[in-house]
């Protein structure tokens, strides 16, 4: 029994460590997903289908739209709440690897990050 819930509290630390320059994702977009993980980088969580993320728009729920590089590397993800554009995120890599984010709210508003 110790050891199902030492299980139950630790699982979820392993998504969380999940860092951006080691995920991948089909190239392309737009994809669709329910949430983002902001944890060492910038990762899309739970991707779902276009016809979900219609129907989490109607109900006032926020989902995320997100584009990928030919390295399978999110370049753009976009959080959308109650059918607007709440936050985007831009990423950009050097040798593969996240140098640089800059995060634009809905205000217009910038905050720029460079990871060394």
């Amino acid at each position: 029994m110790n050891k199902l819930i030492i299980i139950t509290l630790i699982a979820p630390l392993f998504l969380l460590c999940s860092r951006t320059d080691e995920y991948y994702h089909k190239p392309g977009g737009p994809f669709y997903f329910e949430s983002i993980i902001t944890y060492q980088g910038i990762n899309p969580n739970r991707e779902i289908t276009k016809d979900k993320s219609i129907q989490l728009k109607d109900s006032g729920y926020a989902f995320y739209v997100g584009y990928f590089n030919n390295d399978g590397k999110p370049t753009l993800l976009e959080k959308y709440y109650k059918g607007n554009l709440f936050m985007k995120y831009e990423l950009f890599y050097e040798n593969k690897k996240l140098n640089k984010t800059i995060t634009t709210d809905d205000k217009g508003i910038q905050k720029i990050d460079t990871i060394k």
